[in-house]
């Protein structure tokens, strides 16, 4: 029996709100949450990654010109995202904390630490894959299994 009032349907869950949340955002911004999620997820953490994981440079070039040098992403939400970045003027461990629509966010440089044998992922030998929308919000709201390392959102192999 349906309640008084009520339409008989479930209101959506929480998940299900900031999975339709970042689909919108990722729709229109090519560097949205899922991007974050999905692409950088090894820098989503607490703290600065030590420097031992040898983990990617990662610098955000903005609409207004001016450029961040991520440490690590605190957090997520549907329309920005908040970074540690490193203060250009300071101390290599000088940080400071950026709130950042993603539509300010033009364009994503990753570059390799000098070390040997160090690679940002790409591998040649194997075809470049579709990434959807849909594969990134996907996996970008499947939480990860303890110990494991986040692969990358899941793709289509081109053929």
């Amino acid at each position: 029996m349906i309640a008084p009032g009520t339409t008989g349907t479930q209101a959506p869950s929480d998940h299900e709100l900031i999975a339709a949340a970042f689909h919108k955002a990722d729709a229109i911004c090519p560097f949205g949450p899922s991007f974050f999620l999905g692409h950088l997820a090894r820098f989503v953490r607490d703290q600065c990654p030590d420097p031992g994981e040898r983990l990617p440079v990662v610098r955000l070039f903005l609409t207004d010109g001016e450029v961040l040098d991520l440490c690590h992403i605190i957090g997520i939400a549907s329309r920005w995202v908040m970074l540690a970045v490193r203060d250009p003027g300071g101390p290599h461990d000088r940080m400071s904390v950026d709130l950042v629509p993603f539509e300010l966010i033009r364009r994503v440089q990753i570059s390799i630490q000098p070390a040997e044998g160090a690679s940002i992922g790409f591998a040649q030998a194997h075809p470049p894959a579709v990434i959807t929308p849909e594969s990134l919000v996907r996996d970008a709201m499947t939480p990860p299994s303890v110990g494991a390392s986040p692969t990358g959102p899941s793709a289509t192999p081109v053929p």
